[in-house]
């Protein structure tokens, strides 16, 4: 990972103060991969367009004030990085569509990796699409960061499926696992891999000779899915990672290992899906991002 794609929300400014969490992980960053950072921010005033709507050319001038602003942000900012011994460059753009915009940039500087603020991703499903067509979009790696500090010996952890064998899921947990052992090199990081499963419920099982069976089936299912870890740990050489292999609900029990393990980020997968999908049925990635401190790296499916 040599290139990284560092997202810069001008809402970030705080009375004029820039949040240090988020430049001291991008600092971490950049020194451990030894990677350059493109500090890049996407502007647009649905208020300042709609005030100059019969006077283009004021307009335009008003748009290149609002961006001569944010590279002047950027430029404070990649001063302070510098000063770390952070290589950096900057870009500004203007754009109503946010996710376009930024897709448009990592298709033309082919970051290894994009990182994003956590405030990017707050809110309802419809007044945030643009943001979350971010996130099943771009094709690189996405790191979304949270105000929690890393801790000095950072514990990184890989949610996965083994169960996928042959199939596009299979591709995406070996893209999982590839992220997932460059950011724990980088980092030197203690490795946690978790595959959360469900069994039967007995409440839906009708047959009486399999209700009778139930806890052996139970107990059958369990080692099938012990075996795939295990198989998969073998293959892909996870030898210094710590397995953690739990029965119940994805979203519950990896909140629930983020906190007895304090783990700092998490590296899942983003799979794609529309709007009314995720209104139905939910996100796996929303419930996290809303329920751990961990920052997530997500990976898309494409």
């Amino acid at each position: 990972m040599r290139k990284l794609l560092v997202l810069i929300d001008p809402t970030q400014w705080i009375d004029g103060v820039f949040p240090d969490y988020y430049l001291n992980k991008v600092t971490t960053l950049s020194l451990q991969l030894d990677a350059l950072v493109e500090l890049y921010a996407v502007g647009y005033s649905g208020s300042l367009h709609n005030a100059y709507r019969f006077d283009r050319e004021a307009e335009k001038q008003a748009i290149q004030g609002y961006v001569k602003g944010l590279e002047k942000q950027l430029v404070e900012l990649s001063q302070v990085l510098q000063s770390r011994g952070v290589s950096v460059g900057y870009d500004v753009d203007w754009h109503k569509d946010y996710a376009a915009t930024i897709t448009a940039k990592a298709n033309h500087f082919s970051p290894d990796l994009i990182v994003a603020p956590f405030n990017l991703h707050k809110g309802s499903y419809v007044l945030n699409q643009g943001q979350w067509k971010l996130v099943a979009e771009v094709e690189q790696p996405l790191l979304v960061i949270k105000e929690s500090a890393w801790g000095s010996h950072p514990r990184i952890l890989a949610a996965i499926d083994p169960f996928h064998p042959g199939s596009r899921s299979e591709l995406l947990e070996l893209k999982i696992i590839e992220v997932f052992k460059k950011i724990s090199q980088a980092l030197v990081a203690e490795q946690h891999v978790l595959h959360a499963f469900t069994t039967i419920p007995q409440a839906t099982i009708f047959n009486e000779h399999v209700t009778l069976n139930f806890q052996k089936l139970q107990e059958g299912i369990t080692q099938q899915h012990k075996e795939a870890l295990a198989e998969l740990f073998e293959a892909q050489a996870l030898h210094d990672a710590i397995p953690h292999l739990e029965q119940g609900e994805f979203h519950e029990e990896i909140e629930d290992l983020c906190q007895s393990a304090l783990i700092d980020v998490i590296v899942m997968g983003s799979v794609s899906r529309g709007i009314t999908d995720r209104l139905l049925i939910g996100s796996s990635v929303e419930r996290i991002m809303d329920s751990v401190d961990a920052d997530l790296l997500l990976i898309n499916d494409k």
